[in-house]
């Protein structure tokens, strides 16, 4: 049980690293009031790596703690709904509805769009 949560607790260190490096990288060439781009591209990817390993797991035999060191932790901490409801707090908060709605409803559709096609794509690489 220790070494599992070890896995976790490493793979969530990995994860919220490569998220924070993934914003300082798209803050370079973007304004940082389009920082929540960053958010929807990282959850959508992340959300497509998610349905794609979830897939693998279940037609492979995948090593138990790897699987929770990648989907808990690592992409656990990448894709986290915290920095989501965040954004999507400080849109409410300047009155930006419009942005809010459109935000959350884009984001939560491609997120779930995204974890399908992650599937979908696993199990067409499971049959090859």
């Amino acid at each position: 049980m220790f070494y599992t949560i070890l896995c976790v607790g490493t793979g969530g260190f990995v994860g919220a690293v490569l998220r924070f490096l993934f914003y300082l990288g798209f803050a370079q060439f973007f304004s940082q009031k389009y920082i929540f781009i960053a958010t929807i591209c990282v959850n959508i990817i992340g959300s497509f790596i998610i349905g794609f390993v979830l897939n693998i797991a279940t037609t492979y035999a995948i090593n138990y703690n790897f699987k929770n060191f990648l989907v808990t932790g690592l992409l656990g901490a990448l894709t986290t709904f915290s920095t989501f409801t965040y954004e999507n707090a400080v849109f409410f908060k300047s009155r930006r509805n419009f942005k809010i709605f459109s935000k959350y409803h884009y984001e939560y559709n491609f997120m779930s769009d995204f974890l399908f096609f992650g599937n979908l794509y696993g199990k067409n690489y499971s049959l090859n």
